[in-house]
């Protein structure tokens, strides 16, 4: 939990600013801590009640995401709270006025409310609206999304990278002043501080490959060979990422535990009417491909990669509708034959990322490689936690990533 004698001046100032605000008079305060996490923080709730004559009038539910303090040379702990604080005071409310500002009749609304963040070294943190009392869930890791909440969640992000295209497009030196406000590529100082968590991307392929005969699978076999010996680390640390290329600022964490979802029948998984991106440390400049590959591989069932032009075009098409509500031209930004070639060439970070997750999802100890904070302790063995060969005797495991591997190497994306 957040530790209140480390910095309690600070978040005591914001917690009676927050209060002040919603018109909370003598709050009562009560941080706890809380299982749900973004895997990169501390993650309590508070609640700020205004309590008299025995009654509680009005209470305030709050997340609060704290960095650790332990370990901070395994995991670039500084660098993730920092990025993200930009995001939620920079980059996010500039796209949001550029939006009001141009009257959108279909805004894009999927952002958390931040109320506060601290920046202090050793003291950072974000106070967020916990969504959990409005009624947003996660999804189950373990269970492909369905159709209708891919293609619900790909709009979304459509709309996310049209804000950025579009303010780019006339509003070039802004851009750049935010683009700068995010001056450390995150992913990167990660595979860099935790070599071992490389490593461990190059093993969940060679555990992919193992679901192949290499007889009767030898084109696959040798495709997956060839993109450990050449495609893994570049694309990953975003090196093979070519400058003209880096087009829109990127959510650039797109697995289902970043997404909170809101159902009209929490039973119908297909009746999703709201959803919120979360954890925007990992954004960066980069190809929107980057998003989707990650997004649609990470979290899609099969359906969504035996049909991919049909959600290539409705990422495209919904980019389009909004970039024409921002009064930008997507043939000029970012038309449709250079999404494809975007995809040619950067899908595989999908592919990589989704290798390593899909084992994740169903490694029996997915649980302790989850927690983040607890595997800063393991100092620069932090990869270890993230690869298990138990998982290749799960069968939807097994299911789930063959499809994948198989759709690449038949796309010849790989």
């Amino acid at each position: 939990m957040f530790k209140m004698s480390e910095s309690e001046n600070v978040l005591s100032e914001i917690i009676e600013q927050i209060a002040k605000e919603n018109n909370i008079v003598k709050p009562k305060v009560v941080i706890s801590d809380t299982t749900r996490g973004g895997y990169l923080g501390i993650p309590s709730t508070i609640i700020i009640e205004e309590t008299g004559n025995g009654t509680t009038r009005k209470t305030l539910h709050l997340f609060l995401k704290s960095a650790p303090k332990d370990s901070r040379e395994a995991v670039p702990i500084r660098d993730i709270f920092v990025n993200e604080i930009a995001m939620y005071e920079e980059v996010l409310p500039n796209y949001l006025k550029f939006q009001k500002e141009k009257l959108v009749t279909d805004p894009f609304q999927s952002t958390v409310k931040c109320y506060r963040s601290s920046a202090i070294y050793d003291n950072e943190f974000l106070v967020f609206e916990d969504l959990t009392k409005s009624g947003f869930v996660l999804w189950d890791k373990t269970k492909p999304m369905t159709t209708k909440c891919v293609e619900f969640i790909l709009k979304e992000t459509a709309k996310y990278h049209a804000l950025s295209f579009a303010f780019r497009d006339q509003k070039p030196d802004e851009f750049d002043d935010l683009a700068k406000k995010l001056h450390v590529n995150v992913l990167t100082n990660f595979f860099e501080t935790t070599p071992s968590f490389l490593h461990s991307l190059t093993m969940n392929v060679k555990y992919a490959m193992n679901l192949f005969d290499p007889v009767e699978d030898k084109k696959i076999c040798e495709a997956l060979d060839n993109f450990i010996e050449n495609g893994i680390e570049p694309i990953v640390m975003g090196h093979a990422i070519e400058d003209n290329d880096k087009v829109v600022i990127i959510h650039g964490d797109s697995w289902c535990n970043n997404f909170m979802l809101k159902f009209e029948d929490p039973s119908q998984p297909d009746s999703l009417k709201q959803m919120k991106f979360l954890d925007w440390q990992c954004s960066r400049l980069s190809s929107p491909v980057i998003d989707m590959s990650y997004f649609l591989y990470c979290n899609g069932p099969q359906e969504v990669f035996d049909n991919l032009d049909y959600y290539l075009k409705l990422y495209h098409n919904t980019l389009a509708s909004a970039l024409s509500d921002l009064e930008t031209d997507v043939e000029k930004v970012f038309p449709f034959s250079t999404l494809q070639n975007h995809w040619r060439k950067y899908a595989r970070f999908g592919f990589a990322v989704a290798c390593s997750l899909i084992n994740m999802y169903y490694n029996p100890n997915h649980a302790v490689a989850l927690d983040m904070t607890e595997l800063a302790k393991d100092n620069k063995d932090v990869g270890k936690h993230f690869t298990s060969a138990e998982v290749q005797s799960n069968e939807i495991y097994r299911k789930r990533l063959r499809g994948i591997v198989t759709h690449f190497v038949n796309k010849g994306f790989i």
